[in-house]
C-alpha cells in the first residue's frame, strides 16, 4: 500500500538522521574527554579526524536514505502530465491593456504575476509585479517579460521541475500547442510538483 511505502521510506530516512545526529553526541564526548587527558594541540587534531572519521559515516547514512528511492521519485515525475496539475484559474490579461488594469490584475493574483495573450488566448508574455516596480511603459506590452519561458501540457513534472532549477523560477506558465500556437492554460506552481509527488509516495 502508499502508506506503507511511505512510512518506510521515512523509517530509512530517519535511520539516516539519528546516526548524523548519534554521530555529534559521540564527537562531543571525544573531544572533551581528549581536552582533559591530552595536550591540547594534539586533542584538536584528533579531534578533526574523530570528526571526519564520524561525518563520513553520517553523509554515508543519509545519502544511502535520500538516494536508495532517487529513481523511483524521479520515475514517479516522468509519469505525471503537467496538464493533470495545472491551476487553470489564474488572471490574465490581453495586450493592449493600459499600466492601470495590468497593475490591477498583478495585485489580484495571489502569486503576483499574470500572462499576457493576445485575442486568441496565446501565450505572448508574463507580467508580475517586480516589471512593473522596474519598467517604465503605459501598455503591457512595454513592461512585460516577452516570450516566456513555459511547459506544454504534455510534458512530465520532471521536465517541469528541471525547467524551473534552471532558471531559477518557482512557477512556470502552460500552454497547449494549437496551430503552432502557445495557447495559454494556466499556471503550475513548485508546490504543485511538491504536493504531487507526495501524493505518489
Amino acid at each position: 500500500m502508499p502508506e506503507d511505502k511511505l512510512l518506510n521510506r521515512f523509517s530509512i530516512t530517519a535511520s539516516g538522521a539519528l546516526l548524523f545526529i548519534v554521530s555529534i553526541y559521540i564527537y562531543r564526548d571525544l573531544f572533551l574527554f581528549l581536552s582533559e587527558h591530552i595536550d591540547s594541540s594534539l586533542a584538536v587534531l584528533s579531534a578533526l579526524a574523530i570528526e571526519v572519521a564520524l561525518g563520513a559515516a553520517a553523509g554515508i547514512g543519509l545519502y544511502y536514505a535520500v538516494f536508495m528511492h532517487l529513481k523511483d521519485v524521479l520515475d514517479m515525475l516522468n509519469k505525471m502530465r503537467v496538464k493533470d496539475f495545472v491551476r487553470a484559474v489564474e488572471s490574465r490579461i490581453t495586450l493592449g491593456e493600459g499600466r492601470a488594469r495590468a497593475l490591477e490584475a498583478v495585485k489580484r493574483s495571489p502569486q503576483r504575476i499574470v500572462a499576457v495573450v493576445d485575442g486568441e488566448g496565446v501565450l505572448r508574455g508574463v507580467l508580475s509585479d517586480y516589471d512593473l516596480a522596474v519598467r517604465a511603459g503605459e501598455r503591457v506590452e512595454d513592461v512585460m517579460t516577452p516570450d516566456p519561458v513555459a511547459v506544454d501540457v504534455e510534458d512530465s513534472l520532471l521536465q517541469a521541475y528541471r525547467l524551473m532549477r534552471m532558471t531559477g523560477l518557482k512557477k512556470l506558465p502552460v500552454y497547449e500547442k494549437k496551430d503552432e500556437k502557445r495557447v495559454f492554460k494556466g499556471f503550475i506552481h513548485i508546490q504543485d510538483i511538491l504536493d504531487a509527488l507526495v501524493r505518489g509516495m
